[in-house]
């Protein structure tokens, strides 16, 4: 399946570490996995809160992710729960996968991993029409 998707994932914030040789280990690294196996070969990507480290809810700049969202012209995939409730409280329609972090132990499953993956490309092609764009 060769279409053109526009899909915006949404992950929480930067990860920590920064060294070239964790990058293939990382979450982002992992997401690039999932889109090459889930032929989406374009994406965006934003992130719930803008610094590494701890934060909280609060601290989430809701009208700047609103505003993404708004502008965003096709499916949204929550990269994890965390960030999947944010969405909810925005009254976002999405999809969750689980967050792709390699600490992440549900995710050493491949059958999960798959099942997962599988579900997703079920939402995203409900969620385009045939020349790619969203239909929501």
């Amino acid at each position: 399946m060769a279409s053109v998707r526009r899909v915006l994932f949404v992950g929480m914030n930067p990860g920590i570490e920064r060294h070239p040789t964790v990058q293939r280990y990382s979450a982002i690294g992992r997401l690039h996995l999932w889109c090459d196996r889930m032929d989406i070969p374009y994406h965006s990507f934003v992130n719930a809160f803008a610094h590494p480290g701890a934060f909280k809810a609060n601290q989430i700049d809701s009208n700047f992710l609103h505003a993404v969202l708004i502008l965003h012209d096709g499916p949204v995939v929550a990269l994890g729960g965390t960030v999947s409730r944010i969405l909810k409280s925005l009254g976002a329609e999405h999809f969750c996968l689980p967050h792709p972090s390699y600490r992440n132990r549900r995710l050493n499953d491949a059958a999960y991993e798959e099942e997962c993956l599988t579900q997703c490309m079920v939402y995203l092609n409900a969620h385009q029409s045939p020349s790619g764009s969203s239909s929501t």
